[in-house]
């Protein structure tokens, strides 16, 4: 049905009446998270179902995030009309998948060992590191889910075209070889997402506690101030003065304290602890500037302890 941003464009026909449905391929021109495949009512257009971040010349089977901002799914996308359902000799059907095996064998094989001599390294590895690997491995699996769907055409194909039995027979062992290399980059996969997972939390943990870091001195040099100006006041319009500088005081402290709970573990329970202490010290004030405005005392100095 045509070519867009260097691909092919394929139109699914609905029902009488109905909206058609587009499967076509943007590339990165307007930014990267807006490139790959998209499902949508027209190509191009602001209607759109779904999309998978893959670059294959084909759309992929698999992959895709159903609404198009949502997670992956388990839908397949199949087209019909794939070369792999074409009539051809056995040997060349044998040739094509053999070369596609033995790519992603390799590709997986290269994927495996980059994230193995990162990962097994004795220095410091950084977020930024882990989640490219992460990403290249996510890409071999996904082309190897691709490629699991064309040999399986080329399976039926061949036994439509009544094939001999050796010829499936290899196609099924060529089959099995992508299952293990599947099987290889999920394994790796594993290890690759517990490490980011790790650094993901030492990154939050670092992050929070600069956060506390900045705003704790201020935070306590506050509280004193008001402690301070308590003592002193024994007028009321200093009272008065006073009054406002608590509110300003507890504002700052509960700001924090309910930033806090987005914290990570460690970095929150540190600011919970240091923050409702300060909290508990400008109640505490609070309380003894009420008391002298309940007394008619002038100085604190005559207030009952």
């Amino acid at each position: 049905q045509g070519m867009n941003h260097g691909k092919k464009t394929f139109l699914k026909k609905s029902e009488p009446n109905g909206d058609p449905f587009w499967i076509y391929y943007w590339d990165s021109r307007d930014g990267k998270d807006a490139s790959g495949w998209w499902i949508g009512s027209s190509v191009g257009g602001d209607e759109i179902f779904a999309w998978v971040d893959q670059h294959s010349a084909m759309p992929p089977i698999k992959g895709w995030r159903i609404p198009a901002d949502g997670p992956r799914s388990d839908v397949s996308v199949i087209l019909k009309g794939h070369e792999e359902d074409a009539e051809m000799p056995e040997e060349e059907r044998l040739k094509k998948v053999k070369e596609v095996v033995t790519l992603l064998e390799s590709k997986v094989d290269k994927a495996v060992e980059t994230s193995k001599s990162m990962l097994d390294s004795e220095g410091d590895i950084f977020e930024d590191g882990v989640r490219a690997v992460s990403q290249l491995l996510q890409a071999r699996v996904d082309e190897i889910e691709e490629a699991k769907g064309s040999v399986s055409r080329h399976g039926k194909a061949a036994k439509k075209q009544k094939a001999s039995g050796e010829t499936e027979a290899e196609l099924g062992l060529l089959e099995e070889r992508l299952d293990s290399s599947l099987g290889k980059a999920m394994k790796e996969m594993g290890r690759v997402q517990e490490q980011l997972g790790k650094c993901e939390r030492e990154g939050a943990e670092e992050r929070d506690a600069k956060i506390i870091e900045e705003k704790l001195p201020t935070a306590m040099e506050l509280v004193t101030q008001v402690e301070v100006a308590v003592e002193e006041a024994n007028t009321e319009e200093k009272a008065m003065k006073v009054r406002d500088l608590i509110g300003s005081c507890r504002q700052k402290v509960e700001k924090t304290l309910d930033a806090a709970n987005g914290f990570a573990p460690e970095a929150q329970k540190l600011a919970l602890a240091e923050f409702t202490s300060l909290r508990e010290r400008c109640n505490a004030a609070d309380s003894r500037l009420s008391l002298w405005e309940g007394s008619g005392l002038n100085t604190f100095d005559e207030v009952p302890a």
